[in-house]
């Protein structure tokens, strides 16, 4: 029954019976299945979609739908979150940060993370903080950097994101 259920919703926004969804209708399956509110954070979306999009091709299939919906459930909405997902999360649990500043931190660290290592040398540093910050990195002394990079650097001149978050 319960896989009777999944295949008429999953069908609902399939209407042409193609077997597969983009990401909108995606999130509107959540929704119906999950009980969830119309606005779905798009941090819970694109957890799923990391999971469900198997073939990198911008859709779901339903059979990897169904597989996913019987091995989850719904009786958690973060079911879906990918390593690194649970691993922020983690992080703000261990260090009583609020989710959803530290999702901004780390959205700016790896934007200025060139080498996508996990670390940020000086000059990343500098130019994440200003943007975090909203300040001109003209308009601010270098004292105030360097005091900030030196509690921060570890002796390979880096900083990981847990130390810059």
């Amino acid at each position: 029954e319960a896989v009777h259920e999944v295949l008429e919703q999953f069908h609902m926004l399939d209407p042409n019976l193609e077997g597969y969804l983009d990401k909108d209708k995606l999130r509107t399956l959540l929704m119906l299945r999950g009980n969830l509110p119309p606005e779905l954070p798009d941090n819970i979306l694109d957890a799923c979609w990391r999971v469900l999009n198997k073939d990198d091709q911008d859709r779901v299939h339903y059979e990897d739908f169904l597989v996913w919906t019987q091995r989850h459930g719904w009786s958690n909405p973060f079911a879906a979150m990918d390593q690194e997902d649970r691993r922020l999360r983690t992080f703000c649990k261990t260090h009583g940060y609020f989710i959803l500043h530290v999702e901004k931190i780390k959205a700016t660290f790896d934007k200025f993370d060139a080498e996508a290592s996990n670390t940020l040398d000086e000059t990343e540093f500098r130019h994440a903080l200003a943007e975090l910050l909203k300040i001109d990195l003209n308009d601010t002394g270098e004292g105030r950097f360097r005091e900030m990079w030196r509690g921060l650097a570890n002796q390979d001149g880096e900083t990981t994101f847990e130390r810059f978050a």
